[in-house]
């Protein structure tokens, strides 16, 4: 039926029995994609039992601040010396601090808004420009079945199409390294699925809460120090 399965926390199981033998995942929320799109951050949640053998489960839409997300670079912004003289500018600006490390952070800051900016510029009108591109393509075509184009004219078609496949490239492979999954079609991108694509991978890759000393926490805070706690456990330990 095309539903998807909001990611639960508290919990990882919904029914005990009550010899405590049997542990099953029964109870759960199954939204259909239009749903999913509209509320991002929807996330279920399992609560403690009481005297029946299910949880009670609730359906919320809260979005849980975890401070600063770190900056995403895409293959594309890699090709050519542009995005390279961006970070180097940024970088070489003079920023306010008198220590070390929030010189550090600034300059960093200053980068990641730098890159948002000049990526806004550059890619931002993509989709306005292949359409215009195309319809350029297009009317070349429309010309070319009256009448037969002189040399200037089919150079100009042929430069409207290679400039409109490489801005449609682009587009698609900025459209799969987001969505990390295979087209549908070859040569589509089908925008609409992996839009949504997008969103259920964000949402399920979001950490909602941790388990810490058996209680349920979403404090950010309490599951930053977990996180820290249990991987610098990880990192102490003696091997022979």
């Amino acid at each position: 039926m095309q539903l998807i399965d909001v990611p639960l926390g508290g919990k990882k199981f919904t029914r005990i029995c009550d010899n405590g033998v049997k542990f099953s995942k029964l109870d759960r929320f199954l939204v259909s994609e239009n749903f999913y799109n509209t509320w991002g951050n929807v996330s279920a949640l399992a609560l403690e039992r009481k005297l029946l053998d299910h949880c009670p489960i609730v359906l919320r839409d809260r979005e849980i601040d975890y401070g600063p997300k770190p900056t995403k670079i895409f293959d594309e912004w890699l090709i050519g010396e542009e995005s390279k003289k961006v970070v180097e500018d940024a970088w070489s600006r003079t920023v306010d601090g008198c220590r070390y490390n929030c010189i550090f952070r600034n300059k960093l800051k200053n980068v990641k808004l730098a890159l948002k900016q000049w990526s806004k510029s550059t890619f931002g009108s993509l989709d306005k420009e292949i359409e215009e591109l195309k319809k350029k393509a297009c009317d070349w075509e429309l010309v070319a079945e009256s009448r037969t184009l002189n040399d200037e004219e089919r150079a100009s078609w042929i430069e409207v199409r290679k400039q409109w496949i490489e801005k449609d490239t682009i587009k698609m492979n900025m459209a799969r390294e987001k969505s990390r999954v295979k087209w549908i079609h070859e040569g589509d991108e089908n925008t609409k699925f992996f839009h949504s694509v997008f969103k259920r991978r964000h949402s399920r890759k979001n950490i909602r809460g941790l388990n810490i000393n058996g209680n349920w926490s979403e404090d950010p805070i309490e599951v930053k120090q977990a996180a820290f706690d249990h991987f610098k456990m990880q990192y102490e330990k003696e091997y022979q």
